[in-house]
C-alpha cells in the first residue's frame, strides 16, 4: 500500500507537505490512489483500524506544529536539545512529540494518550521524511 501512494506522489509530483497543507487533498489522495496486494489491485488507503479520517487528523495536528512551532523540524530539534544528555535522548523527543500532537489536535488510534504507550504508531510515522528538515 505504501509503495502504491509513494508512486502515486511521485507521478503526481506531490509531497508529504502537500497534504498536511490541504486536507482535501489529503482525503482524496488517500482515498484514491492505487495499489497492489497478493489479492490483486486495490485503491485507497486501508487499515483495520485506522481510517481516513484519522490519518487526516493527524496531518492537520502536524500543520499545527508546523503554524506554532514553524515547522516540525524545527520542534524536533528544540526538544532534542532538551534532550541530549539523556540516556535515549529520541524517547523524550517522542514523549515531547506526542504532547505537541495531542496539544495541535491528534488523536488516537494514532496519537497515543499516554506516553507510557509503546508509541509504535508515533515512532512508524517519525522515521523519516522532508518535513523533519
Amino acid at each position: 500500500m505504501l509503495t502504491g501512494l509513494a508512486k502515486h506522489f511521485e507521478k503526481n509530483g506531490l509531497s508529504f507537505l502537500d497534504l498536511v497543507h490541504d486536507a482535501g487533498l489529503a482525503v482524496e489522495v488517500l482515498r484514491g490512489f492505487e495499489w497492489s496486494s497478493p489479492r490483486g489491485s486495490k485503491r485507497g488507503f486501508t487499515h483495520r483500524f485506522v481510517k481516513v479520517e484519522d490519518v487526516v487528523g493527524l496531518l492537520a495536528a502536524f500543520k499545527r506544529v508546523g503554524e506554532v512551532y514553524g515547522s516540525l523540524g524545527s520542534f524536533i530539534r528544540e526538544s532534542y536539545a532538551e534532550h541530549e544528555l539523556d540516556c535515549e535522548p529520541m524517547e523524550g523527543v517522542l514523549r515531547d512529540l506526542l504532547g505537541v500532537l495531542r496539544e495541535c489536535g491528534g488523536r488516537q488510534p494514532l496519537v497515543p494518550k499516554g506516553a507510557g504507550s509503546t508509541l509504535k504508531r508515533l515512532k512508524a510515522y517519525c522515521g523519516g521524511g522532508a518535513y523533519w528538515a
